[in-house]
């Protein structure tokens, strides 16, 4: 993602993870990974599964083809190391 010569990423993930990038605010699987996608790109979205049985050895998890349209943002890496620390703990709630 920091790549400034890379415009858009497609990229095979297990699907959990691909959850995680293209999930919108307020979805139980928001996390600092959808947080940095936000940031990152203007488009993030899983465009389709991928089944274990399509491996060989199987997989127990199923996978999922997911595509980032970047933008130019810049993020600042205290930001990101934020991030991290934040979502740690899901339950917490951050006060200011």
């Amino acid at each position: 993602l920091d790549d400034d010569n890379c415009n858009e990423i497609i990229v095979m993930v297990q699907k959990e993870v691909a959850m995680k990038f293209s999930a919108l605010v307020g979805q139980k699987e928001y996390s600092a990974l959808g947080v940095i996608a936000d940031l990152y790109s203007d488009k993030s979205v899983i465009l389709f599964d991928v089944s274990p049985q399509s491996f060989d050895p199987i997989p127990k998890v199923t996978s999922s083809v997911l595509y980032i349209k970047k933008n130019k943002k810049r993020v600042d890496d205290s930001f990101k190391d934020f991030l991290k620390i934040a979502f740690l703990q899901p339950r917490k709630k951050l006060i200011g």
